[in-house]
């Protein structure tokens, strides 16, 4: 994603996570990589993982969680079925209702012609204006942060009650 891009989906995810799911807290970043914990308890934590297309105008979000302290960087689950084998989990958000990899696209990726024409006649196709992209920021991060809410939210709960924390609500 080109950095200013990357820079206003940072922020506006930051702000949005904040004023709605204020339990989440910042805790590391990686490259392209931005982590917010919810500290459950000494034997739960839930994580959103904010992850940056290196590449293309593209974000998409992670839902994890451990019987630890630390992001299960290592694990990758596809469905919210598979229980972890060694106490933690992470999936793509949008495995929580159609099993997809699901990314938010701020400006479209290459078509299909557009490589065809870079691959024969060396033409670089033009990039989406910035200000056309950045429009989508703050729509798109509202869309993520709502599938939070209606989604990964009522798993955690789901998740707490089988680690004993019946109290736990959205």
């Amino acid at each position: 994603m080109r950095a200013s891009l990357a820079k206003a989906v940072r922020q506006e995810f930051a702000k949005q996570l904040a004023n709605q799911l204020p339990q989440f807290r910042k805790t590391k970043n990686g490259a392209g990589y931005y982590v917010y914990q919810w500290m459950v308890g000494p034997k739960l934590c839930f994580f959103v993982g904010l992850q940056i297309d290196s590449e293309e105008d593209w974000f998409t979000v992670e839902v994890a969680w451990n019987n630890r302290e630390e992001f299960p960087g290592l694990a990758f689950n596809q469905s919210p079925k598979e229980m972890p084998k060694t106490g933690g989990f992470r999936m793509r958000l949008g495995g929580l209702w159609n099993d997809t990899d699901m990314w938010w696209e701020l400006a479209p990726g290459w078509t299909d012609e557009q490589w065809e024409s870079l691959e024969l006649e060396h033409k670089m196709p033009k990039a989406t204006p910035i200000a056309k992209a950045m429009k989508n920021v703050k729509p798109h991060v509202t869309d993520a942060i709502e599938r939070l809410r209606k989604h990964a939210l009522p798993y955690f709960v789901k998740i707490a009650k089988k680690y004993g924390y019946s109290r736990l609500t959205v």
